[in-house]
């Protein structure tokens, strides 16, 4: 079948290995065969596939190494080859891949470090190398892939630290090294990286406090912090990320007060900054914060009353406000908190009798 252009068996039930032979198919353009039970190797003899641009194998029980020779698909844009079983090392020849703008490479157990040869991907815009077993230093020189919009590299054994000179990488729209070795400082010249709109770097050993400049970032929606070395205060700045949806700041050293002006936060869905040394009181304003559904402010040293205010937060469904020094009595407001189904206040110095209307929450369950 020399003359097939698309063939398209993905989702099915196929087992067995990839034929050799197929390497005889040249103008094949598009071949989907993922979601299967395909085992093997990847044939080194497909790189004559001179024609194919889209190629994708994930999510199968393919093993064995990527070979070097893949590096003749000239023409190939979109590589998957995820969640699968895949050993070794990352191929110095692939970035002769000059049309390749998609590679997902995650979620197998690849092994060595990035090679320098894959920070010129001339045309890459989205690389993942999440979940493997790759080691050695985050390179520096991924800061001349300025076109680059998502690295996800995150899940690996690598060390290193986070480069200042990444700034030039404006394009970026996802940065992932969450779960790794890394370490130093969040770098204030990232403030440049305005398209940014996911960043994970949790689970990490990065430390210093959180720059004030990236503020900048105002179309971030998914910032994960939790989880590090973090020390300074809360940006009060952070309020022009009006965008922001998930904000996951716990575990970490960080002190000082809950920023009134994060009230402007009205699209915040998640915000974890439980398990450090906050002090300071509830803000009363944080009740305009009107899609928030889970709230973790607990073992910290927060203060004060709890705020009736708060009734404001229609769509909350978890409040974790434990291990704290609050003090007063329970709002009567707060019944009206219709999906709230998990309220935490135990080990604090709150005083007075239960409101007759704290029984009466209508979705409570904890």
């Amino acid at each position: 079948m020399t003359d097939m252009e698309y063939l398209q068996m993905n989702d099915n039930q196929l087992s067995g290995s990839l034929p050799a032979s197929w390497s005889a198919l040249t103008n094949l353009d598009i071949l989907y065969l993922h979601n299967n039970e395909l085992t093997g190797s990847l044939p080194s003899s497909w790189s004559s596939m001179s024609s194919i641009t889209d190629l994708r194998l994930y999510q199968n029980q393919l093993s064995g190494t990527l070979p070097d020779s893949w590096s003749g698909m000239t023409q190939v844009e979109l590589l998957y080859l995820s969640i699968n079983q895949f050993t070794g090392t990352l191929p110095d020849s692939w970035p002769s891949l000059s049309n390749l703008f998609r590679l997902h490479l995650q979620e197998n157990q690849l092994t060595g470090s990035i090679p320098e040869s894959w920070t010129t991907f001339p045309s890459m815009l989205y690389l993942r190398l999440y979940d493997n077993m790759l080691t050695g230093t985050v390179p520096e020189s991924f800061n001349t892939m300025t076109n680059l919009q998502i690295l996800y590299i995150g899940q690996n054994d690598l060390t290193g630290t986070l480069h200042n000179s990444w700034s030039s990488m404006t394009s970026l729209i996802g940065l992932d090294i969450q779960k790794s070795s890394v370490s130093g400082t969040l770098p204030s010249s990232w403030s440049s990286m305005t398209e940014m709109e996911l960043m994970y770097l949790d689970e990490t050993q990065i430390s210093g406090t959180i720059p004030d400049s990236w503020a900048a970032m105002t179309k971030l929606r998914y910032l994960y912090l939790n989880t590090n070395q973090i020390t300074g205060t809360l940006p009060a700045a952070f309020s022009s990320m009006t965008d922001m949806e998930y904000l996951q700041m716990n575990d970490n050293q960080l002190s000082g007060s809950l920023p009134a002006s994060w009230s402007a936060l009205t699209n915040l869905d998640i915000l974890y900054l439980h398990n450090n040394e906050l002090t300071g009181s509830l803000p009363s304003s944080w009740s305009s914060m009107s899609s928030i559904t889970d709230l973790r402010l607990y073992q910290n040293q927060l203060s004060g009353t709890l705020p009736d205010s708060w009734s404001g937060m229609t769509q909350v469904e978890l409040l974790y406000l434990s291990i704290n020094q609050f003090t007063g009595t329970l709002p009567d407001s707060w019944p009206s908190l219709s999906n709230l189904f998990r309220l935490h206040l135990q080990e604090n110095q709150l005083t007075g009798s239960i409101p007759e209307s704290w029984t009466t929450f209508p979705s409570m369950l904890y």
